[in-house]
């Protein structure tokens, strides 16, 4: 990065190696933020688009009928980096250059499999004719749309690589959809009803959404961040909370195919079933949890993404 280009970028907060998925978006969103404000909508626009020129790239120039996860997702990010510029960029201002040029991974780099994202874009668009050659790329039907990611280290520092060797056994496992692994989602009744108790009238502000509720856009990486190959990084999550409190999430399906396996989430805090929510140490006990929540939740937003199990673990309840 040119030193010049000091002034474009928040202050303190490092480039991250751009091959881990969570810390390159989580970085990319922090550049955006110094920019000026960012909303899921635009977010949203920027990827839609995106996806649109590649995928019609990959198909009508490069001629592909499947393409490496790892290398969409960068191609992706990549345009996002520079669409988000481009008004800058075409009045003639200084923007930020795109910092991972040189860990730009191959075309054929299956660490992660097929794109499925590419996989619905084609059956969306290419005639029906051409159908016999895309039967590869089809995902398994004994894989549900929603698959998880491998594990990624338990704590991401800024820097840190995509995978490691210990990746090798869990990728035999075959993925569980995130639907399947999600525990049952704490009352909304009981949880407004606790809310009033705590707080009152007050509501946070986006991208917090309702009681004991926060929404976690696609683009950082719930799947990297909260849930784990197979539940591995949120049965963490579960092991480090107490045992009346239960931690949850709801999927938010996005309109355009083109978000095919990139929903949006919303966590949800609670207790679980049967606790007496009406005792002040029970709510005690809720409110410190739902405050460690938050605090992850600003250092992610912030480009500094941990793992929400590794944060639990080692925040004490304040």
């Amino acid at each position: 990065m040119s030193l010049n280009q000091s002034h474009l970028l928040p202050p303190g907060i490092e480039i991250p190696d751009g091959r881990c998925l969570a810390t390159r978006r989580a970085y990319m969103l922090a550049v955006f933020n110094f920019h000026g404000p960012v909303s899921d909508e635009k977010m949203a626009a920027e990827r839609a688009y995106a996806i649109k020129m590649n995928c019609a790239f990959l198909h009508q120039k490069a001629k592909l009928t499947k393409i490496s996860e790892v290398y969409f997702e960068y191609a992706i990010d990549n345009g996002i980096w520079h669409n988000w510029f481009v008004d800058q960029h075409n009045a003639g201002l200084p923007t930020p250059e795109w910092p991972w040029y040189d860990t730009k991974p191959d075309r054929d780099d299956m660490t992660e499999g097929t794109s499925p994202v590419y996989a619905q874009w084609l059956r969306d668009n290419v005639p029906v004719e051409l159908e016999p050659q895309l039967a590869s790329v089809r995902p398994s039907a004994s894989i549900p749309p929603g698959t998880v990611s491998p594990p990624t280290t338990e704590t991401m520092p800024v820097g840190a690589p995509a995978h490691s060797s210990s990746t090798v056994a869990t990728d035999a496992v075959p993925p569980q959809s995130s639907a399947s692994l999600r525990p049952q989602v704490p009352s909304l009744a009981v949880r407004r009803h606790v809310w009033n108790a705590i707080y009152g009238d007050r509501w946070p502000a986006d991208p917090y959404c309702g009681p004991f509720e926060v929404s976690i856009p696609p683009w950082l990486d719930f799947k990297g961040l909260v849930l784990g190959h197979n539940g591995y990084l949120f049965a963490g999550v579960l092991e480090t909370i107490h045992q009346d409190l239960a931690i949850s999430w709801e999927m938010n399906e996005l309109n355009s195919p083109n978000y095919f396996d990139y929903r949006s989430h919303k966590l949800v805090v609670g207790f679980s079933n049967g606790v007496d929510y009406d005792d002040i140490a029970n709510q005690s006990h809720l409110k410190a949890l739902w405050e460690n929540v938050t605090s992850w939740v600003d250092t992610v937003y912030q480009g500094r993404p941990r793992t929400l199990a590794s944060y639990l673990r080692n925040t004490p309840e304040t």
